[in-house]
This record gives C-alpha cells, sequence and structure tokens, in this order.
C-alpha cells in the first residue's frame, strides 16, 4: 500500500492507561516531524502534552486522516476499526495489551519498525466484516459493524436460552444454550475460540457460529460460506431479557421474538504489518505452541 498520500493521522489511545499515554507522547513527536498533522479521538487527547495535536471526534478522524494508529490492546484497535474502517483508512496497532492477536509491533520496537513501514516496506492485510442488524417485531431498531463478533447470551449469564438460527432463511437447529457467538475470521482467536470454535485464517472471508455451553453436544461450531446470510432468534418461548454484545463494546437488548441478522459487511478492515508479520507464529507463541523448543530447535524441523 502506498503510503506518500499521508498527511493526517489519527490516534487512537487506550483511555485511562499510563503506558499507552506515555507511547502516545513519544509517536506523536515521531509523527509530527513528518506529517501535516495528528489527530487525537478526543476521549485521549487531553493525556498528550504536544500542543499541535489536535482534537477531533471520531467522524472527524475517519473523513480528514489518511493513516490510523491504536495504541493499546485489541479492544483498542477493534475500536479504531468501527470507526474507520468504511472509509478504507489502513491502521497500525502497537501493542500494550496481553494476549493481543490483533496488534504485533511491540513498543520497544516502534521507531525502527515504522521507519520501515512508513517508508514502504510493510504487508497489508485486508480481513472481512460482518454487518448486524437487530430487527423488533419485523421493524430493524439497530444496526452494527462487527470486525471480531456478535454474542447473544441471557441478560443474566446464568439462565440459558432457546434460539433459532437459519441460514438463508432456511432452519438450521432449535438450541438451548448459554448463548451464541457469531464471528468473522479475525474474531475466531477470541470467544468463539474458548467455546471450542476452530481457527480461521484471517485472510479467508467466512461466517463462524459457535455455541456457548449448548445443552445438546451435537450443538457444534459450523462455517459458512461468505455470501450466506444468519439469522438468530431469540425464541418468543424465553422469558426475560437478552444481550447482544458487538465486540464486546456496544450492547443492545433483545425481547423474545427478537431477530439478529447477520451478513458480510461491504467493506474491510485494513491493517498494515511490518514486513516480518506471521500469523502461523502470532499462534504458536499466543497459543504457547511448540514453547518447549528452543527456535533453532523448531528452525531445524522446518528444514527437515
Amino acid at each position: 500500500m502506498d503510503l506518500s498520500h499521508v498527511k493526517k493521522i489519527g490516534l487512537f489511545v487506550k483511555p485511562g492507561d499510563a503506558a499507552a499515554t506515555k507511547l502516545a507522547n513519544t509517536l506523536s513527536k515521531y509523527l509530527l516531524k513528518r506529517y501535516d498533522s495528528v489527530f487525537s479521538a478526543s476521549h485521549s487527547v487531553d493525556l498528550i502534552l504536544n500542543s499541535k495535536v489536535k482534537s477531533a471526534t471520531i467522524e472527524e478522524i475517519a473523513q480528514d486522516c489518511q493513516l490510523v494508529f491504536a495504541i493499546g490492546g485489541d479492544g483498542t484497535l477493534l475500536a479504531a476499526g468501527h470507526s474507520v474502517s468504511h472509509k478504507n483508512i489502513p491502521l497500525i496497532g502497537i501493542n500494550l495489551g496481553k494476549l493481543g492477536f490483533l496488534v504485533d509491533i511491540q513498543p520497544e520496537h516502534v521507531d525502527s519498525v515504522l521507519d520501515e513501514i512508513l517508508a514502504g516496506d510493510h504487508l497489508v492485510e485486508s480481513r472481512c466484516m460482518l454487518h448486524a442488524t437487530y430487527i423488533h417485531d419485523d421493524k430493524p431498531f439497530k444496526e452494527y459493524d462487527i470486525c471480531n463478533d456478535v454474542v447473544i447470551k441471557h441478560k443474566n449469564s446464568a439462565r440459558m436460552i432457546e434460539l433459532e438460527t437459519l441460514a438463508d432463511g432456511n432452519l438450521l437447529s432449535f438450541m438451548l444454550a448459554d448463548g451464541i457467538i457469531l464471528s468473522t475470521p479475525t474474531g475466531s482467536t477470541a470467544y468463539a475460540l474458548s467455546c471450542g470454535g476452530p481457527l480461521i485464517e484471517p485472510s479467508m472471508d467466512a461466517i463462524l457460529l459457535a455455541p456457548i455451553c449448548p445443552h445438546t453436544m451435537t450443538n457444534r461450531p459450523t462455517v459458512f460460506a461468505p455470501n450466506r446470510e444468519i439469522t438468530i432468534i431469540y425464541s418468543a418461548t424465553n422469558s426475560g431479557t437478552a444481550l447482544a454484545a458487538v465486540d464486546g463494546q456496544s450492547n443492545e437488548n433483545l425481547q423474545p421474538g427478537d431477530r439478529v441478522v447477520v451478513k458480510m459487511a461491504d467493506y474491510r478492515m485494513q491493517l498494515i504489518h511490518p514486513l516480518k508479520y506471521d500469523f502461523f507464529e502470532t499462534l504458536r507463541l499466543k497459543l504457547s505452541w511448540g514453547q518447549t523448543h528452543t527456535n533453532k530447535q523448531l528452525s531445524d524441523r522446518v528444514a527437515e
């Protein structure tokens, strides 16, 4: 991806995190030497000491910036992805989180890695997103774009709920479970993974359905083609309210009989990585696969 046209930079900084604030101050000095303007989302600009960093609303960053940095963990990058992906603005994640699969630049390597990335030596990964429409009495009442997943559970998490699932309007199953997850391949390493879902290579386009603790063990995670439309019905037989949460950040109440319709979004999340980025190495490190071997032993085995 050619970044020579970039003039204005947006910053999303994890709120209330001292390390993220400190790094944002360092990064802003670096960026202001190279670009016309640096804007910070208004919730964090007061924490940045450089007076040349301007406050901006999320909408203004999406409208005016050509490149966005997310400083924090995966949650910070997901928030940025929600805000700017519809404008096809690329994202760079700097990792201050714990498990993080999305943010892959470590703080101690920021200067050297960014020199390479901004000079054009980088990888661009285009990841599919989902679009969810919530329907009550046959009328849409809320819509969300999804980077990771939408999770449907009873508001009282101790209770099971009854769900009906449909693929392109065709009944797939009746299900009694703690809840259900509809996920992108990006989200396959998040909540869906802990529910026994498969890991899906993030370059793929697919929709993952993963039941949460289903009462019947034959209800298994299912991967759908990207052209499918998946509908989840919070069955009318349920009592009480369910909660639909998008990427762990946006919550809506569902009443018995409400539906959530999920399909591919019309745009994608664009992530910029260092040239050495390798999704499979990330899996190995984050999930502790092969940690009993040294790097040399792993290299020798591959060479064989």
